[in-house]
């Protein structure tokens, strides 16, 4: 190793370490998947602030990825272990579900 991969090397572990000092705890993902055709893409793009806005507005975070022939959207809620019950699974549900109808319902007109 040159002396510049050295250095960044070290970096690199320092930031490691720094990572693994801040690990959150386990996480339960609950989530679902949205395919939208290209023909749709402007409707898409339309409304993508509002269902960006609505999911996280309710704590759902919104992944979009875009292929040649379809966009998904990627909605998904996180419930922490030490969180985890029955009421609190539901109420992640039941906003996932929201967060869903609110981005077909956007993608319908």
């Amino acid at each position: 190793m040159d002396q510049l991969s050295l250095r960044q090397f070290k970096r690199w572990s320092q930031r490691i370490k720094i990572h693994r000092f801040h690990q959150r705890p386990p996480q339960i993902p609950l989530g679902d998947l949205i395919e939208i055709e290209k023909s749709k893409e402007e409707l898409f793009k339309g409304n993508a602030y509002e269902i960006l806005r609505f999911c996280a507005t309710n704590g759902i975070v919104l992944t979009v990825e875009e292929t040649k022939d379809t966009i998904t959207l990627q909605m998904e809620g996180v419930i922490y272990s030490e969180g985890f019950n029955k009421d609190t699974f539901l109420k992640t549900l039941e906003t996932l579900n929201e967060c869903v109808e609110k981005a077909q319902e956007l993608l319908a007109r």
